[in-house]
């Protein structure tokens, strides 16, 4: 096996985009990783019991919902992610957008597959995050988009890319009040309220103040009584 894998290694770099570890007849070779960060991914997986049950954010001394749902609506339900924004999630999060490491896309489409099934037991239409024109340019691929494909092709989710985004600067470094500004008229959705289903699942990489989530959440709620979800892949706080 080691001679098959220095053969392959200059035209095919098989290896763990995390440990390093050869991927050759490992169950998760195609999406980039052993099998051994997989299981120490899933150990930072977030606790339903430990979040805000609209928010997500993890909750220190309240029950039910923190500090920040109770004094402000949201358009969504209900938001969940399934990791913290940093250890493995983080390193593969960033392997993932900055180092094209775009076979880690398997990965999150089967994560967030595993989580659909356990907290719905009729999944919504699953509906994409647009993410900017210009970090797609700079990435020249678009990271949800990629998901969404992977969960209807192989788990044959009911998916759907019906919202735009134009405009809009870099939101690092604004605050909630600031982002819902920024992304103001620049998220759209290319379908009429009546051709929406009462249930959307919206999908992001990561959630910091929520305010992107929320914008996609209005613009899909104008004119109709479809019914908001949000499932991301790391939480972020801000």
């Amino acid at each position: 096996m080691n001679w098959l894998f220095n053969f392959l290694l200059p035209v095919y770099p098989l290896r763990c985009s995390l440990c390093g570890e050869p991927l050759l007849q490992q169950p998760w070779m195609k999406m980039g990783i052993c099998s051994c960060c997989v299981g120490d991914l899933r150990k930072e997986s977030i606790r339903d019991a430990d979040i805000c049950r609209t928010c997500g954010m993890p909750l220190i001394s309240e029950r039910g919902s923190c500090l920040s749902c109770r004094t402000r609506q949201h358009y969504y339900s209900s938001h969940c992610s399934l990791f913290m924004y940093k250890g493995i999630a983080r390193n593969l999060l960033k392997a993932y957008k900055f180092q094209s490491v775009s076979s880690l896309s398997f990965l999150w489409a089967q994560l967030l597959y595993e989580a659909v099934q356990h907290k719905f037991s009729q999944p919504p239409l699953i509906v994409p995050v647009p993410s900017r024109g210009s970090s797609i340019r700079g990435r020249g691929w678009d990271q949800m988009e990629l998901i969404r494909r992977n969960l209807s092709q192989k788990y044959s989710l009911d998916t759907a890319k019906i919202l735009s985004r134009t405009g809009g600067s870099s939101q690092k470094k604004l605050n909630y009040a600031q982002r819902m500004l920024n992304l103001s008229g620049n998220i759209t959705c290319t379908c009429s309220p009546a051709e929406l289903p009462r249930k959307i699942l919206l999908i992001d990489d990561v959630y910091t103040t929520g305010a992107t989530i929320d914008e996609c959440s209005r613009v899909l709620k104008q004119g109709g009584n479809t019914k908001i979800y949000a499932l991301t892949l790391a939480l972020a706080p801000y």
